[in-house]
């Protein structure tokens, strides 16, 4: 049984990337890209098909207008046609210039247009849906015929490609957003999909405490709180959220804050005393030196970096 329609809405609620890096390739036949397996969520849009698709064994011809999510990123291959030999890495294509966001590839024939993003995941959502999707979900343009979001989101982020602001790089991530909403509605409906539910989603406490921390970033959380909030022990908390994420309780939320004191750096005016106080921090030497930790670089002089990359200068 599939979920209802409240249920389904509750569970796309859940699901969002925190950050986006995208393009668009412009490919003639013959051309061949193949990408490695990669800790992100990959999404394309077909704007003018075929493309050949291989992943995980599986191969088919694209159309405009299909979508490909690969939720965790897994190995695949693009291609002209099933008989292409050669493929480029698909990295190296999307890194030839900083701030670019246009590529051309391949030889002299038919020509393909394709949006490419990599994508990661909130970590609520890597936590409680990501883990329950399958390697590859293939939406033709049939299934999201009925939902103009789909090619309205595809032609805004080619324009933020062809014409990059310095608020691309959020805007964008919003698009995909979009995009995986509509991927996921379609995939819900899908026959051959594993039902989801709320229930699975939410069924670990520490998926559930995840959702806490993200859901209500700005309250002060602690590891007993959360613990408190989700029903576990304090030490059976802490050993299952670092089995889950890598970081203690402690660590994962001071690197939230630092997280949300970097957003604030990058996207406003506040000064460092201001984005100390966002990150919880009375002492300013304090937060410089868990900044520098974290990102390698003083709060100054990763703004200055984060601005100039979103500007498209590095």
């Amino acid at each position: 049984m599939y979920p209802a329609r409240m249920e389904v809405e509750r569970l796309l609620s859940l699901a969002r990337f925190r950050a986006t890096s995208f393009g668009v390739v412009n490919a003639r036949a013959p051309w061949g890209v193949q990408a490695p397996a990669i800790d992100y969520a990959i999404i394309y849009g077909v704007i003018d098909g075929p493309v050949w698709f291989e992943s995980s064994g599986a191969s088919l011809e694209l159309q405009a207008g299909d979508l490909v999510f690969l939720p965790h990123g897994a190995r695949h291959r693009l291609s002209s046609s099933a008989d292409v030999v050669e493929a480029e890495l698909l990295t190296d294509i999307l890194r030839r210039r900083p701030g670019q966001y246009v590529f051309n590839h391949g030889g002299k024939g038919a020509a393909v247009k394709l949006v490419a993003g990599g994508s990661v995941w909130d970590d609520a959502s890597k936590t409680a849906i990501a883990r329950l999707l399958p390697e590859a979900i293939i939406i033709s343009r049939d299934d999201i015929a009925g939902s103009p979001h789909v090619s309205r989101a595809l032609s805004m982020i080619m324009e933020e490609a062809q014409a990059p602001r310095a608020n691309s790089g959020p805007v964008v991530n919003a698009l995909f957003n979009l995009l995986l909403t509509e991927i996921l509605t379609a995939a819900l409906a899908a026959p051959d999909l594993p039902a989801l539910s709320v229930e699975q989603a939410s069924s670990t406490k520490i998926a559930r405490a995840l959702m806490l921390i993200h859901s209500a970033s700005m309250l002060d959380w602690t590891g007993d709180l959360l613990a408190e909030r989700v029903g576990l022990s304090r030490a059976a908390f802490s050993r299952n959220f670092k089995n889950a994420t890598g970081l203690s309780p402690g660590a994962y939320l001071q690197r939230q804050r630092l997280l949300r004191a970097a957003d604030i750096l990058r996207d406003s005016a506040v000064d460092l005393a201001g984005a100390a106080e966002h990150a919880g921090y009375n002492s300013i030497p304090s937060f410089c030196k868990a900044f520098k930790a974290e990102f390698g670089a003083s709060p100054a002089a990763w703004r200055k970096l984060a601005r100039a990359a979103q500007e498209g200068l590095v």
